[in-house]
Parts: C-alpha cells; sequence; structure tokens
C-alpha cells in the first residue's frame, strides 16, 4: 500500500481519467476526413489529397462573323476596248468586222503578187464572213484552187480584188502553198509600212461593194487596243 501522501484520491483519479480522455478524442482520426484501409476495422487513414468540386470555364464568345470580301472591280481592258471598237464598226456598217494582222512577207516589195495571207485558220473560224465555200469557184484543174472574186471600198477607191484558197498538194500531187489570202489589193499593200500594221475589214451593205476597209499602223493609239485584243 502506498503511503498516505503519496496515495491518489478519488477526485485526482478523476480529473486525471477525464483529461485523458478529452486529449484521446481530439487525436480520433474519426473527426478527420479520411479513407479506410482495407482489412482493418474501423481504422482511417488521412487522405493525402483533398478533392473540391472545379467551376466549368467561361464559354469563349463566338468570333463575330466576316462580312464576305467584295469582288475587286475590275477596270475595263483592251479587251474590252477592242470589243467595243469591234461593236461600233460593226453598228456603222451593219456587218461584222475581221482584222488582219500583216506579216513580214505581206509588206510591199517591188514585183510583189499585193497578196495578204489570211490562213485556213481564219477561213475556217468565221467561213461565212468569207463565203467559204459556196461563193468560191473551184477547184480549178490545173492547179486546184478555189477563188472568190470580190470588190473592196478603201478610202474613196473601189478595188477589184479576190480571194484565193491554195491546196496543200495540186491535183498532179505536187505540193501547194495549203493557204488562204487576199489578193490584187495594191493600194492597201502600199500603205503597209511594217509588220503587225492591221487590216480592219468588214462586210459591206453598199450595192456591188462586198467588204470596206482601213489601215491602223503600228504606233497609232487604236493599233494598240486592236494588238492586245486579239
Amino acid at each position: 500500500m502506498l503511503p498516505s501522501d503519496r496515495r491518489l484520491s478519488e477526485a485526482q483519479l478523476t480529473e486525471m481519467q477525464q483529461a485523458a480522455a478529452a486529449q484521446h478524442s481530439l487525436a480520433s482520426p474519426e473527426s478527420k476526413a479520411g479513407i479506410e484501409i482495407p482489412g482493418e476495422a474501423n481504422v482511417q487513414k488521412r487522405a493525402l489529397f483533398a478533392t473540391f468540386p472545379v467551376p466549368l470555364p467561361p464559354p469563349v464568345p463566338a468570333a463575330p462573323a466576316r462580312p464576305a470580301p467584295e469582288a475587286p472591280r475590275i477596270e475595263p481592258r483592251d479587251e474590252e476596248a477592242q470589243g467595243i471598237l469591234a461593236a461600233a464598226v460593226e453598228a456603222s456598217s451593219g456587218a461584222s468586222a475581221f482584222i488582219v494582222s500583216v506579216l513580214a512577207v505581206d509588206l510591199p516589195v517591188q514585183g510583189s503578187s499585193n497578196e495578204v495571207t489570211i490562213t485556213k485558220y481564219i477561213r475556217d473560224a468565221q467561213p461565212e464572213f468569207w463565203g467559204w465555200h459556196s461563193r468560191f469557184n473551184g477547184p480549178d484543174a490545173m492547179t486546184g484552187q478555189y477563188r472568190r472574186n470580190i470588190h473592196i471600198r478603201y478610202g474613196d477607191r473601189l478595188i477589184s480584188a479576190y480571194l484565193i484558197d491554195f491546196p496543200a498538194r495540186k491535183p498532179d500531187g505536187t505540193k501547194a502553198s495549203a493557204d488562204f489570202r487576199l489578193g490584187s489589193i495594191a493600194a492597201i499593200v502600199a500603205d503597209l509600212q511594217q509588220e503587225d500594221d492591221l487590216i480592219l475589214l468588214w462586210q459591206s451593205n453598199d450595192p456591188g461593194v462586198d467588204y470596206s476597209a482601213r489601215v491602223v499602223r503600228v504606233g497609232e493609239a487604236e493599233h494598240d487596243q486592236l494588238m492586245n485584243g486579239m
């Protein structure tokens, strides 16, 4: 038995037990957030990471609709100018016009045939303009050529000319020029100065006149418009 001075009274013992119980209560895992450990009943371990709801980000504002780009305005080009000029010629003459670009071989030289090359390609592009080939006579038995006699108004002159079609080969099999030409136009050829001069030719409504013609030379403003539109 303990001496009387070392004995604990029942009141002191009770106070000590209550204090120990209160300390235990503060440290109890049941008051803390945690997770259960499988296989250990009533034993919890404190969670390492806390979870909490995350708000959604604000909606991204829609980009404003962009207006459709306007098509750039295209100013009239030389092709249009040529078309306007051709329309003016057609309106004034009541017939369609045709532009012939002169080749070097068409320029006037002494003893030349006074012919201008048209080509079969151009002939076939507008056969009605040339009257091909319903208004041509031929083929010639010797040359195989087709020919149409025409009259051209050139300034104050009326020229007796012709359109002539050359075959690739003559009836006897010899090679020919395979070309289509406007010939016997000495007055027109005499006004040509250099390659790429132009002969503007359009159908005429005058009695006894098949075509009217004029020359447009290199360097003239009208020539630039016509060449850029060809």
